[in-house]
């Protein structure tokens, strides 16, 4: 069975959109997160999606769901595997399987408080993609060069990105006796 026709065809779609229009292929995202009681659990609202997200039970955690780097990990693996499927019938490679796995060296000796001069979190990454097909080995090889090029998350990761923050503090409601 062939993987990813719909991908490919909602890529050339795409391609077909943005190639006509730039100004639909650039907008504003959000995800809000809100800590859900007491523990590190909490609810991440990314568009209609709803995640949890919280810490494994050695941080003190419950473990209802990945936590900060598992999703980084995730983004970029769900990224580079609808990359591949988005562009294999552009370059010839017909999938009968693709996996992609990331992993990544992590320091949080900083993140948690302790005295650290590695910085706070990821150090390095690493993917791995496994492509299952008959297809002539330049063609796959053209398709992992395409997507090591293009790929949106990849590309984040890779390249300096400012980040801004800013804090905005609410007073406690006093409610009336």
């Amino acid at each position: 069975m062939t993987l990813g026709k719909k991908v490919a065809a909602g890529t050339a779609r795409g391609c077909q959109i943005f190639g006509q229009r730039p100004s639909a292929g650039q907008f504003t995202k959000r995800a809000t997160a809100g800590l859900l009681g007491d523990s590190w659990r909490t609810e991440v609202l990314a568009g209609d999606h709803r995640l949890i997200v919280d810490q494994p039970p050695a941080l003190g955690g419950d473990d209802t769901g990945p936590n900060p780097g598992d999703l980084l990990r995730a983004s970029l693996a769900a990224c580079l595997v609808q990359g591949y499927a988005g562009h294999a019938e552009r370059c010839g490679v017909d999938l009968q399987g693709l996996e992609v796995t990331v992993e990544s060296d992590v320091d949080l000796r900083k993140a948690f408080g302790a005295e650290s001069d590695a910085p706070a979190g990821f150090i390095a990454m690493r993917y791995t993609t496994t492509i299952t097909t008959d297809s002539p080995r330049e063609c796959v090889q053209e398709l992992h060069q395409l997507v090591q090029r293009i790929n949106a998350t990849l590309d984040d990761l890779r390249r300096p990105l400012d980040v801004e923050g800013r804090l905005e503090v609410r007073p406690v409601k006093v409610k009336p006796a």
